[in-house]
């Protein structure tokens, strides 16, 4: 059996100078210098708005978007409680 290759994860700040070499000296110039294939440039310099959005957005950590959202706030307050009050109570 073949061995599974791990897909290679590119942060933004390299997608966006990946997006600026292809500006200054082109698409397959870009992919040649980054070591990356000229599908992943295009597409990058297709993203570059969205791309530099997020990276305003969140300069602390990039990848923000993960995780699902509290459709309830006070039903997680009042869950936290819970869990620690029966911490305390020793059940668990």
């Amino acid at each position: 059996m073949s061995e599974k290759e791990m897909r290679k994860h590119n942060t933004l700040s390299f997608k966006l100078k990946a997006d600026a070499i292809a500006g200054r000296h082109g698409k397959q110039s870009a992919a040649r210098q980054c070591n990356i294939d000229l599908k992943r440039i295009i597409e990058w310099c297709s993203q570059k708005d969205s791309l530099s959005k997020i990276k305003k957005e969140s300069p602390k950590k990039e990848a923000r978007r993960c995780g699902r959202q509290s459709d309830n706030e006070h039903m997680e307050v009042h869950l936290l409680e819970w869990i620690c009050d029966m911490r305390e109570k020793n059940f668990r």
